[in-house]
């Protein structure tokens, strides 16, 4: 009986370490593919889904058409599904710790999934009369799929390239986000007008696959090196980073690690059987055990070359260097110096911290705060542009309506001006730190100014399509570079290992500010007036306190390169000192 009780446990861990194995040969088949061409394939589907997550910005094209094909019977109901819907895309703590816990393949996979079904429930919606508590939830469901999307193509494949080259990384790949809504509105008045269920059915459908091929096919070179590190400091993978990190681990150049696989040329013995099952499921005691006995083989092999050399290594390695030698990682005292020296103070201060204290120094920290508030004010009034510009449109120009092209053009400046801002964000803010030493914090001053002048126009001289055209190509502009500004900033600030989660945290102030902007909307428009105007004048007033809040972005922005530039010189003295950064 016990003989055949371990051979049924020894025969269930022979399964289990075969399915494991197969999924790691098909989770790795696109590195083992691509090669040397991995990286840049994936930054090319990276684009494709960035594409892809910004379809919420699109709204200003077809968002008056849902409200009459839904019967809402006025634009407060709009407003509230839009601005959930933003809210989806904003509110994301949890996606970021998902992000950084799990990696971008599994996250992206989820984003197909709440994409597929969020768009597919909105055309519910506009097909049989849905309320706008419905419209909202499925907006929140593409805003948490287009959220999820966004970061997961972000975070991995900035991590891909040298830190010289981050910067346009970033500008591309947020330049598909910003040719989203550009794409998406342009497919809408193409060939939708008229058709809203089909148009939504069509961005579901179109924004799952291109999620779901990224979720196979990224190089996630973030995780990979967080599982490096975790590689290094503790001889081999925790069983919580699961399959897929062993598969991300085995896809790496150079792994000579622990090799999930079925060991062969073994007997049917039992006492066999019981050696592959601790194999397959070590225990604590026998995980500790065979740590002490390759620390012993390990201390024993090196004191024997010892001598040759004149030190006994042995005695003064540490405990990371001796699990780096036994996984084979002969280069990772090395590699780890290099990181260090490369650590931002605030990311060597908080590597060993855990979640809740990481935050705790996170929300410490004034540059934290800084630019948190400049993008509540600033994204914020793009965001007010993006839910309130067509109903403003609508209501300042009588010759608009729901299906008027003006709306889909609108968006489509919006969106090209955004790309562009997005790109020379990018290129100029690698440009300006490698030869000025100018912090990419900088371009927030400019976005700040830019974003400023957009809105005060708006406010003046809404009645006027030119004057509403160019707005839009402003904002968009302005947009993209505080977009392609706050990510890098964020970045060279606090580090990339929790990166994913500063991405997320940051992006509540994004909720925050279109939150404060788009209810005062809502509130300042809810009268129409005693010469039916009070529309018109709410949005006026609105965006001219969007114009002010931007004018104190502008100065909040000033105060960040400041901070930055104090950062950079404390770094570069304790460098000069011969300091380690990393402490």
């Amino acid at each position: 009986r016990v003989g055949r009780r371990r051979g049924t446990r020894a025969r269930g861990g022979r399964a289990r370490m075969a399915s494991l194995d197969s999924l790691s040969w098909f989770l790795d088949a696109p590195a083992r593919v691509l090669g040397e061409r991995h990286r840049w394939v994936s930054f090319a589907l990276g684009v494709a889904v960035q594409l892809c997550a910004g379809t919420l910005y699109s709204v200003s094209a077809w968002g008056v058409a849902l409200r009459d094909a839904a019967g809402w019977e006025n634009d407060e109901d709009l407003s509230l599904a839009t601005t959930v819907g933003t809210l989806g895309v904003y509110l994301a703590v949890h996606n970021g710790l998902a992000l950084d816990r799990f990696g971008a393949r599994p996250c992206l996979a989820f984003a197909s999934i709440a994409l597929l079904l969020g768009w597919n429930l909105l055309a519910r919606v506009a097909s049989s009369n849905g309320s706008p508590a419905a419209a909202a939830f499925a907006l929140a469901l593409v805003g948490q799929g287009s959220v999820t999307s966004f970061l997961a193509s972000l975070a991995p494949n900035v991590a891909n390239f040298e830190e010289a080259h981050q910067g346009k990384a970033h500008g591309v790949l947020l330049a598909g986000f910003g040719g989203s809504s550009a794409l998406f509105a342009a497919a809408y008045r193409g060939a939708f007008v008229g058709n809203l269920p089909g148009f939504f059915a069509f961005a579901g459908w179109v924004t799952a696959l291109v999620a779901a091929m990224n979720a196979f096919a990224c190089k996630d070179g973030a995780f990979e090196k967080r599982l490096e590190r975790l590689v290094t400091s503790h001889g081999g993978l925790s069983h919580a980073v699961g399959s897929y990190a062993f598969a991300t681990r085995r896809s790496n150049a150079g792994n000579r690690g622990i090799r999930l696989a079925r060991i062969g040329g073994r007997g049917g013995g039992d006492e066999n059987d019981e050696d592959e099952q601790r194999l397959v499921e070590p225990n604590a005691e026998d995980a500790s055990a065979d740590r002490e006995t390759r620390r012993s083989q390990t201390s024993s092999g090196t004191s024997k070359h010892s001598s040759s050399r004149g030190v006994d290594e042995s005695e003064n390695a540490t405990e990371e260097e001796e699990e780096a030698r036994v996984v084979g990682d002969e280069e990772a005292p090395r590699v780890k110096e290099s990181r260090d020296d490369a650590k931002t103070p605030f990311e060597s201060e908080t590597e060993s911290s855990n979640l809740a204290a990481h935050l705790k120094k996170l929300f410490s920290t004034p540059l934290f705060w800084l630019i948190y508030a400049h993008l509540t004010l600033t994204l914020g009034t793009a965001l007010l542009w993006v839910n309130q510009a067509g109903p403003f449109a609508v209501v300042a120009d009588d010759s608009v309506n729901a299906k008027s092209a003006s709306l889909a053009t609108m968006v489509m400046l919006f969106s090209l001006g955004n790309v562009g801002g997005r790109v020379a964000c990018g290129v100029a803010s690698d440009f300006c730190e490698t030869k000025f030493a100018t912090p990419r914090a900088f371009f927030l001053i400019v976005g700040g100014l830019v974003m400023c002048l957009g809105s005060a126009c708006l406010a003046g001289a809404p009645e006027r399509e030119d004057t509403r055209n160019g707005v839009a190509l402003t904002i968009g502009l302005a947009e993209g570079t505080i977009m392609a500004a706050w990510t890098s900033a964020v970045r060279n600030a606090f580090g990339e290992a929790r990166f994913g989660l500063h991405l997320a945290v940051y992006n509540s102030a994004l909720a925050l500010g279109s939150s404060l902007f788009n209810g005062f909307a809502a509130a300042a428009t809810s009268d129409p007036g005693d010469y039916g105007d009070g529309e018109v004048v709410g949005y006026k007033a609105t965006f001219a306190i969007a114009t002010t809040a931007c004018g104190g972005a502008t100065l909040l922005a000033m105060a960040i390169v400041k901070a930055t530039r104090h950062d950079a010189a404390e770094r570069a003295a304790a460098a000069r000192r011969g300091n380690d950064v990393g402490g």
